[in-house]
């Protein structure tokens, strides 16, 4: 993906990512990091319109149901709820952006993961969702989520290589680890240093606004259905996607596959998330199933890019006749492997106990709808 402009309305780069800086990574993410903060705020609310009455609620109700609760100034549960997630999601991805462009590993997890809740939004409600300029929203934060992917990546791989290194007593070994922690980190500085140029074409303070807007469009149009039956309806596709393939994953490793169920899982746990005031019970055990499973096939994931970039270094030092540093990371590697096949051996237990109907009736139950006797969730 390009460096191309981000964010809501093609804001281009402040001037001395533009003109091209000199002054290194360091100096770029201290342009970058006041240029961007000058900008922005953690809180929606600050990025009222300057028309906009003082007082005015932030969240607007349905006229029809605030008169029928004869409250008018009184928010209802569930358009509090929302209101309050959205807000939350928007100042986790704010309040990370200072420390990832300084590096930070953890805001830098940060920043993609409340980008991805603040997108899963876009996913639950896409029926109200349709306009234009809820189009612009999604394709900002998919571009913020974008832009902090590398750098993520290969921060996981440098940690997991310094436990390695810590880990390790053998001279040969530790050399062999450093030369990959040395070919790493220059990877990692890069994708930050690109990370630093995409976050500085992002219009912090007009997507605040519209993340503002967006809480304010999905409170007045989508708080007033039958909330039990509009949560399955959203659900049932994503537990289909996220918990189809299991048995088939159980056979033989599938790493393609497991990566590709673990989005579907991911998708699914940040919907039921969202989705909590619709569920009479069991909210929470079902949040925890599936952050367990998305939580194993990450850590799998994670071990066969690291098995798959030191298989590639072992190969090409062995060709180049480095037989030293080849043969120091003979063991590191076996070890990557054997936590590798430990992961997947845990998702093989999981999801001998997880599966796609018995999921699905869980759910139903926790919304207080009746059980389909007889009937799959792809409704054969």
């Amino acid at each position: 993906m390009g460096d191309g402009g981000v964010g809501i309305g093609g804001r281009p780069a402040g001037g001395a990512v533009r003109h091209g800086f000199q002054g290194g990574l360091g100096g770029l993410r201290r342009v970058v990091r006041v240029d961007i903060l000058s900008r922005m705020s953690t809180n929606p609310e600050d990025h009222r319109p300057e028309s906009a009455a003082a007082g005015t609620p932030a969240v607007r109700l349905h006229p029809e149901r605030a008169e029928a609760d004869g409250e008018a100034g009184k928010a209802d549960p569930v358009a509090r709820f929302l209101h309050s997630a959205i807000l939350r999601r928007w100042r986790g991805l704010a309040e990370s952006v200072p420390a990832a462009l300084d590096a930070d590993a953890e805001a830098v997890h940060n920043l993609r993961v409340s980008s991805r809740r603040l997108r899963a939004v876009m996913t639950v409600f896409a029926s109200h969702l349709r306009s234009n300029r809820a189009k612009k929203v999604g394709k900002a934060l998919r571009k913020v989520t974008r832009s902090a992917g590398g750098a993520r990546e290969w921060d996981v791989h440098g940690e997991t290589l310094a436990r390695q290194h810590a880990a390790s007593t053998r001279e040969g070994e530790r050399a062999a680890i450093e030369h990959m922690l040395e070919l790493v980190d220059a990877r990692r500085a890069h994708e930050h240093a690109r990370m630093t140029r995409r976050l500085a074409k992002i219009d912090f303070a007009r997507l605040g606004r519209s993340v503002r807007w967006l809480s304010e469009h999905l409170v007045s149009t989508a708080t007033g259905q039958a909330l039990p039956q509009a949560a399955w309806s959203v659900l049932e596709p994503l537990v289909r996607e996220a918990l189809c393939g299991m048995t088939r994953l159980r056979e033989r490793e599938r790493a393609d596959e497991m990566h590709t169920q673990r989005i579907a899982v991911k998708r699914l746990r940040y919907a039921i998330e969202l989705l909590e005031p619709a569920f009479a019970d069991g909210h929470a055990r079902l949040v925890a199933r599936c952050k367990q499973l998305q939580e194993i096939l990450g850590r799998h994931h994670d071990l066969v890019v690291l098995d798959e970039l030191l298989s590639r270094t072992l190969a090409r030092l062995s060709e180049h006749g480095r037989t030293t540093l080849a043969d120091g990371l003979l063991a590191p590697l076996e070890r990557l492997r054997g936590e590798r096949r430990d992961q997947y051996l845990e998702f093989c237990g999981v999801t001998t106990l997880l599966d796609e109907e018995s999921f699905a009736d869980e759910v139903r139950r926790g919304l207080r709808l009746p059980r389909r006797v007889g009937q799959s969730v792809s409704g054969e």
